[in-house]
Formats: structure tokens, sequence, C-alpha cells
């Protein structure tokens, strides 16, 4: 026989998850938002520095000075790779994605010889740590927690340093790039050198900006900006779709928890009724033999 007790406490525990996983729902939506308002605040600036840059790349061509540390040419023997992780748990396959993303890129370093570093920000996710444990040079699970800004700028610095000491030759960063509410991917992207392409028809007329410095200095001043900034906004685009991919997974979970009361309530309501009608039988019974 069905026991009635055990399916109520189901109901119940069932009913309890559904209100958890709705407010993480809200939760999740409201900062999403918060988000997406901060990371459109930071476009116009970030699109301004680009400008910029490659207005200063174009005169540094026809100055001819190539030989600029931040976007020469030469050979790669060391890389450094920024992978950017979930504050976070309770988002769906967004970890996951990001790795299978990466591996690619991984085994075309080594099959060129070419080595490198991973510099890990976020949730830790114990199967890709595991195999890639000796090629990690930073790890840092608790980078959302304090001073957010303030530890991007301060790893960019260092980072930029390194580069221009010559201690590795690229630095590329790996993030969940947001497009809309459902849709977001994985995306490789070199930050170090300088990969911005300019067409031979950049500009019709040549012209330059009146400088209180050297040129040169200048570019690299507004890069390292640029750089910052850069990276400070795939940090943003990155949480973005956390909070997305969360909204959804809690959308689904409440939904989910909906469909299992529902089907328990049906469960709870025949053996509701068969033990009616098992005592109906009984006192009919009783009353016959009489």
């Amino acid at each position: 026989m069905i026991n009635k007790k055990s399916i109520k406490n189901k109901i119940v525990s069932f009913s309890s998850i559904k209100k958890i996983t709705k407010a993480m729902e809200m939760i999740s939506i409201i900062k999403m938002k918060k988000l997406e308002l901060k990371k459109k605040k930071i476009f116009p600036y970030l699109d301004v520095l680009k400008k910029i840059t490659k207005n200063l790349i174009f005169l540094s061509q026809i100055q001819k000075q190539k030989n600029i540390f931040l976007f020469k040419k030469k050979k790669i023997t060391k890389v450094i790779i920024i992978v950017v992780l979930t504050s976070k748990g309770l988002c769906g396959s967004l970890n996951n994605n990001l790795f299978k993303f990466i591996l690619p890129y991984l085994k075309n370093f080594l099959s060129k010889n070419i080595s490198y570093e991973l510099i890990i920000f976020g949730k830790k996710e114990n199967n890709f740590l595991s195999q890639f444990k000796k090629k990690i040079k930073i790890y840092n699970c608790n980078f959302f927690k304090k001073s957010f800004s303030k530890n991007i700028f301060k790893i960019s610095n260092i980072l930029f340093k390194d580069y221009k000491l010559n201690f590795f030759d690229k630095v590329f960063i790996v993030f969940n790039k947001f497009f809309n509410k459902i849709t977001y991917k994985p995306v490789f992207k070199q930050l170090l050198p300088i990969a911005i392409n300019i067409k031979k028809n950049f500009y019709k007329n040549n012209w330059d900006y009146i400088y209180e410095s050297n040129s040169m200095l200048l570019l690299e001043k507004v890069f390292k900006k640029y750089f910052k900034i850069m990276i400070y906004n795939s940090f943003l685009e990155n949480l973005v779709s956390e909070y997305s991919s969360r909204t959804i997974s809690m959308k689904n979970a409440s939904e989910n928890s909906s469909n299992l009361i529902q089907e328990l309530q049906i469960i709870y309501n025949k053996a509701r009724q068969d033990s009616i009608t098992q005592e109906l039988t009984e006192i009919i019974s009783g009353a016959s033999v009489i």
C-alpha cells in the first residue's frame, strides 16, 4: 500500500525547493540587469580607447616605428592564458563548455612546442585543475568577493610589466561572451601583442595628433588603459553570462519542481481515494453480515 504520509512529506519538500529556486532566479535576474547596465556604461570608454589606439598604431606605421614591443612580431615560445570561470555554482554547463572550448587551443600550443601557463579566476573545477595542475601559475577562487575592479587592474599591471620584460610572448583571455539572455559563447581573445587590423585605406589623408611627449610613450600609456579595460570588460561579460545561465537553470528547476509536485499530488489523491473506497467497502461488507 502507498504511504500517504511519505508522499505528503515529498510534496512539502519539493514546494520548499521551488520557493528557493524561484528566489534564486529573481536574484540572478536583478544582478544580471545591474551588470548589463555597468557593461553598457563601460562600452563608450572602451570604444574611444580602441579608436585612439588604432590611430596611434596607424601613425606609428607611417613613422615606420614597427619595433615597439606592443605589436612587434617575434618568435612565440611562451604564452599566458587568463581563464575566467564563474564566481559560484548552479549555473548549468557554463564552465564545462568553456573547458571544452579551450582544450583544442592548448593542444595546438603543445603541437607547436609553445609552452603555456594558466591564470585561473573563479569557481574551482576539480576535473580541469587536476589535468593542468602543473600549468597553473595563479589560481584565485575568491577573486569576485573583494575589490573586484582593483584586483583586475592589479593583475593587468603585473601582466603588462612582465610582457614588457619579455617573460612571455603573448597574453590571451578566455571567457563567456554575453549576446542575449539565452545566448553566451566562449571566446578566446588575444590581448598582447596588439591584435588590431588596420586596412591600408584606414585614413584617406595623413594626419597626426599634437603630442605633449613622445608618440610611442603615449601609445604605451593609452594601450595600458585599453588593456585594463579589455580584461575588466571580459570579466563583466562572463559574470553577465553566469547570472543569465543561473536564471535559466533556476527557472528549469522551478518548473521541474512544479511538475513533480503535480505528479505526487495525483498519486496522493489516488492513494486517498483508494483508502476511502476500501473503508466504504469494509463498512458495507460489515453491514451486509449483520
